[in-house]
């Protein structure tokens, strides 16, 4: 069964503020700020269609920030409401983000990573990401991991 996620409306803005404002781990650096999205980055990026959600009818368990670039996917952030963690929310939001590139034919998924949690690097590792080195290094992308995807 394949994992559908949709775009997020205008109307779902608090919504998504709260799942962010219970969210289990910080959030990585915001469109070149350190800090939390703030309600109108929030806003910025709904409208720019850059945040997804699993479509379950009446729920927002997590969201992702993301967006095609090229050829590749960019996971800015994955928010999982700390009372859904351990549900496989983050699960589902990896797997639809990858359908989504492959959809969008990217040849590699970025996932922004600034969680230290091993259960959730663990999970990065066994779904083929790895972190990358010498190039993020060089690019200032410290904290991504990639995956190559393979056309389905």
């Amino acid at each position: 069964m394949t994992t559908v996620l949709r775009k997020v409306g205008e109307r779902e803005l608090h919504a998504i503020s709260l799942v962010t404002e219970a969210a289990d781990t910080p959030l990585p650096p915001f469109m070149g700020r350190e800090a939390t999205p703030s309600t109108s980055d929030l806003r910025n990026a709904i409208i720019a269609g850059r945040v997804w959600v699993l479509a379950v009818p009446g729920r927002i368990d997590g969201y992702l920030l993301a967006y095609a670039r090229a050829r590749e996917f960019v996971v800015e952030a994955m928010v999982v409401d700390r009372k859904a963690a351990n549900q496989g929310v983050g699960d589902r939001l990896l797997t639809g983000a990858e359908f989504l590139a492959r959809q969008q034919r990217c040849q590699r998924i970025l996932l922004n990573i600034t969680t230290r949690i091993e259960q959730v690097l663990s999970r990065n590792r066994h779904a083929g990401y790895a972190p990358l080195r010498d190039q993020a290094e060089r690019e200032g992308l410290r904290d991504y991991w990639v995956k190559a995807l393979k056309a389905h």
